[in-house]
């Protein structure tokens, strides 16, 4: 029992405490003549992304493959409460991931993060199938606001096909979701976390 409060408590450090971002970091996906492919690559050099990524799927990790002590102070029902209560902490660590307060308000696109927790929280082949959908769409558009959809898009694709409609990959589908509703509903741009645009500057420039 102290063993699954203690891995419980520790993927919910994982999944809901941000890591320190530089708010340099967090920039708008503004496409430009020549320069589409830049910030994919700017995106992918961004350490810290990696690192959400990394945390993301081991706190989904410990969080779907170790009990939840709240689920046996119930009679019956526990796989139902141990979901709910998934639901609720991953919900929470998305959002919380997505707003930031850094001179002003802002709404971040968590993306590596959110591919962490479908790695982990999904079936794997079906997360590693949506993942590598997504980033096959983005690089083919070009366009780092096709990652998010494309990934979401997959889930609910690979997932009707390979295992039916699931409680589970419906939640994942919606969780995908989030920081675009969020962006729709503060009238936010959603920004991505990516390295310097000096390059994209300096080109547009010239």
């Amino acid at each position: 029992m102290l063993a699954s409060w203690l891995l419980l408590i520790l993927g919910i450090g994982l999944l809901v405490f941000p890591a320190p971002h530089p708010a340099s970091l967090f920039r708008r996906e503004i496409p430009g003549p020549g320069m589409e492919g830049h910030n994919l690559i700017e995106m992918m050099k961004c350490w810290q992304n990696w690192v959400d990524l990394i945390r993301a799927g081991a706190g989904a990790w410990i969080l779907t493959h170790f009990p939840l002590a709240i689920g046996s102070w119930f009679q019956g029902g526990v796989n139902r409460v141990a979901l709910m209560a998934q639901m609720i902490i991953l919900t929470s660590g998305v959002i919380v991931q997505c707003i930031r307060f850094r001179r002003e308000f802002r709404v971040v696109a968590p993306c590596f993060y959110l591919q962490g927790v479908t790695l982990a929280f999904s079936w794997p082949e079906l997360g590693l199938f949506a993942v590598l959908a997504a980033w096959t769409l983005t690089f083919a558009r070009k366009n780092v606001d096709w990652l998010l959809p494309g990934l979401a898009v997959a889930l609910a694709l690979g997932g009707y096909l390979l295992q039916g409609v699931t409680m589970p990959v419906l939640f994942n589908t919606a969780l995908v979701c989030v920081p675009w509703l969020l962006s729709i509903l503060f009238f936010k741009p959603l920004l991505f976390l990516k390295r310097s645009n000096a390059f994209r500057r300096t080109s547009s420039a010239g």
